[in-house]
């Protein structure tokens, strides 16, 4: 498993970015020349506003992730949004989507940027997480790491391949915004596209100040009024789960590309 391609394969690489972030640009920019990488990628400007395209209702929000969203995070949504479908009109095969504060291992990278997802039936493949959850293991030998069939919320939008079936699916799916970006993603009982991650991972979080904030972390207060709504989808969403696990969960790969 992991192959080249035997076919001329097309990889784009976008690294989002917001246009007044010079700093984070200049420090991806010397990791990258450190590393001696070949690659080349575009930048993606930032989005600090949803776009005309998505559509949010606070009300939503508040059922489904317990609070409204903050302008950062719907920044953050809509920018990831625009990405895909910048992908999807330049027509390469598939795509690394990068945020500007990740730091790469660019030797796997190139290795990486050579396969063929499309063919190996992956359409969502994850270069890092932020958080540690359930897992199964699919394959032991993807470019001398493993596979991982994350089942929970893993969260972190920092580094990931996709392909065009998969941005597909997920810029249809996510055009009405509920939740954070990663949330949705992380929904693969609802969408259908399995969370598969690369481990140990190629990717890291650079430390340092997030341009999203932390008052998200806070304690937050739900209507009364919504309390039954909340309560009936969070119940939902456990029976969907619970069926996806029964009809079995995942990804099952063929044994080569």
């Amino acid at each position: 498993m992991g192959q080249e391609s035997s076919k001329l394969l097309r990889t784009s690489i976008y690294v989002i970015n917001l246009e007044r972030s010079i700093e984070r640009r200049t420090m991806f920019e010397a990791h990258a020349a450190a590393s001696q990488t070949s690659l080349s990628w575009v930048y993606h400007r930032a989005h600090t506003e949803l776009s005309d395209d998505l559509h949010y209702d606070p009300r939503d929000a508040l059922i489904a992730k317990g609070r409204e969203l903050y302008p950062a995070e719907l920044g953050v949504y809509s920018s990831h949004h625009s990405v895909w479908k910048r992908f999807l009109a330049e027509g390469a095969d598939q795509a690394l989507i990068l945020e500007d504060d990740v730091v790469l291992d660019w030797d796997f990278v190139i290795e990486l940027t050579r396969i063929d997802l499309g063919q190996m039936g992956l359409r969502y493949l994850k270069l890092f997480n932020k958080n540690i959850t359930p897992y199964r293991l699919v394959s032991e030998h993807f470019c001398r790491r493993t596979l991982i069939d994350c089942r929970g919320f893993a969260h972190g939008m920092q580094a990931y391949m996709v392909t065009r079936s998969g941005v597909a699916h997920f810029a249809e799916f996510c055009r009405q915004v509920r939740r954070p970006i990663d949330d949705e993603l992380d929904r693969t009982w609802a969408h259908g596209i399995p969370n598969i991650a690369v481990f140990p991972f190629p990717a890291f979080e650079r430390h340092g100040p997030t341009t999203i904030g932390t008052v998200r972390y806070e304690p937050h207060s739900l209507p009364r009024k919504l309390n039954l709504p909340r309560f009936t989808m969070r119940l939902a969403e456990k029976l969907r789960r619970g069926r996806q696990r029964v009809a079995g969960y995942g990804f099952q790969p063929p044994l080569t590309n």
